[in-house]
């Protein structure tokens, strides 16, 4: 025995999540476009990233991804593709500079959220729910959304909802539950797919 050690495994930042169609995504990026270009300073969303994020799983051990896989596996089996379509603009936070800005859902807030449910369940049923910070055994409530930009002044909000004012209502639906990892960068956050499981019934 030559008392050599294994590497530890890496730690990647990961979630879970329901990916936005291409058109959706591009229809979303052209819209904003001018609002974009009035304030740069935001940290605006990537529009190939734009998601709604079901599950955040934090630091995640890279060794874990296959048995997140199957856990989803577990969460998608019969599950149809959700049908969606945009909501309202929304903000979180208070004050003169809202720490995120969102579009919420018109249609398919709820069965988004049960799905969330189930990928709650499939995690924890493989034990793989407690690993992340503050879980709890029930299921948190989930408000559907995805974000925009984050760092935006309360003024500009109004501009963002006129803005996006032509996407709400918009049907599209929800195919992929995916498995993300998040990588920081200088242009806002960078998302690489590391799983994709169909939603197809």
């Amino acid at each position: 025995m030559n008392g050599a050690t294994s590497p530890r495994p890496e730690r990647w930042r990961t979630f879970i999540a329901l990916p936005l169609p291409d058109d959706l995504r591009s229809e979303i990026a052209a819209e904003l476009e001018v609002v974009r270009a009035a304030w740069p300073r935001a940290r605006w969303a990537r529009p190939d990233g734009l998601h709604v994020t079901l599950r955040f799983l934090g630091a995640t051990g890279s060794h874990l991804v296959p048995q997140l896989g199957a856990a989803l596996q577990d969460a998608a089996r019969g599950q149809p593709a959700l049908a969606c379509s945009l909501g309202r603009v929304g903000t979180f936070g208070r004050g003169p500079l809202r720490r995120v800005v969102w579009v919420g859902f018109d249609r398919g807030a709820a069965e988004v959220a049960a799905l969330a449910g189930r990928v709650d369940a499939a995690l924890r049923e493989r034990g793989l729910l407690p690993h992340v910070p503050g879980a709890g055994e029930t299921a948190r409530e989930l408000r559907p959304h995805v974000t925009l930009a984050r760092e935006v002044p309360a003024g500009l909000v109004d501009d963002v909802a006129r803005a996006l004012a032509p996407a709400a209502g918009r049907d599209w639906a929800a195919r992929q539950l995916v498995l993300m990892r998040s990588h920081g960068d200088v242009g806002g956050s960078r998302y690489e797919k590391l799983l994709s499981l169909p939603l197809r019934g």
